[in-house]
């Protein structure tokens, strides 16, 4: 459902430092073929290419990202093509579930269709995804906008991908009221954030986050930072909706900047604020590891005759 949040950035360099010329090449061949197989994307095809192979797709991919053709890719460029494959990606993920929920394939997905679906990958005695289902379910009726009890692919993304359709954020914002306010007073403090968000490995005192139980210092220290200078705006210790939907809707903007920051700050070798194609090139694991490449599966489009 929420597909940014899984967005993380796959990066795993080799160090060859101690490594024979034989164990170099052999390494290199290695760490290429689990990065592209990593993609999900044309996996037989993506493992198959040889590194020089790569190395090639990825100058070819620098020429889309340069848009003036001045054999650079500035900063500009770089964050417009990284904030269209985080879209694409969202839209490709969204379509292929589509295809596997459309079981009769009318080009349209029932709640019984998606719910078939879910069901064939889900334990369905398992509390927590009954949840999920009935959350679903909300999300499914309040994407149906001609309430004819099924989506067309438009309403699928919306449905799919609630935080990128605005029309579908004041239904975000209506759940996470229903988990976590148990106050109900139209607010989400402090301690109904915490709530339930920590990972099981946890050791802060119950006391200081009464509907948590346990927390790890590091982790409450890093969400208390959050909640009090990225979410709540006007400092008064609660959530409004509007500071509310800076919580649930990433900016995906912000995501795209982000990351072109990274790879910039990463393969700018000469620290001119643009990179080349060589740089970009000699970069590989850090491009065919990252968002830019659709983690990889972009290279495999490259046409032969982009090369």
């Amino acid at each position: 459902m929420y597909n940014y949040f899984t967005l993380l950035i796959l990066l795993s360099v080799s160090t060859f430092l101690n490594a024979s010329p034989q164990q170099h090449k052999s390494n290199a061949h290695i760490e290429h073929e689990r990065i592209l197989s990593e993609s999900g994307k044309d996996a037989e095809k993506v493992s198959k290419m040889s590194p020089e192979e790569g190395h090639k797709r990825l100058r070819a991919l620098a020429k889309r990202m340069d848009e003036n053709n001045d054999q650079f890719v500035d900063k500009d460029e770089l964050l417009k093509y990284v904030s269209k494959i985080l879209t694409k990606i969202d839209q490709e993920e969204a379509e292929e579930t589509f295809e596997d929920s459309d079981s009769d394939s009318d080009n349209f997905v029932t709640w019984k269709e998606h719910k078939d679906f879910s069901d064939s990958e889900k334990d369905e005695d398992d509390e927590e995804n009954q949840k999920l289902l009935n959350d679903d379910q909300t999300y499914f009726q309040a994407a149906d906008q001609n309430r004819d009890g099924k989506l067309n692919k438009e309403e699928y993304m919306a449905f799919k991908n609630p935080e990128s359709n605005p029309r579908m954020h004041n239904i975000l914002i209506n759940n996470a009221l229903k988990d976590k306010d148990k106050n109900s007073d139209g607010y989400i403090d402090l301690d109904e954030y915490l709530a339930d968000k920590a990972p099981p490995s946890s050791n802060v005192k119950p006391s200081l986050c009464p509907y948590a139980g346990n927390r790890d210092e590091e982790w409450l220290t890093t969400e208390k930072f959050k909640f009090n200078e990225e979410y709540d705006q006007n400092k008064d210790g609660k959530l409004d909706r509007m500071e509310m939907k800076r919580w649930l809707v990433p900016d995906h903007q912000e995501t795209a900047k982000e990351e072109a920051e990274h790879l910039m700050e990463e393969a700018d070798k000469n620290r001119d604020e643009k990179l080349s194609y060589d740089e970009i090139a000699s970069e590989y694991d850090l491009f065919a590891s990252s968002e830019a490449t659709n983690y990889g599966a972009d290279l495999e489009t490259i046409h032969r005759d982009e090369l």
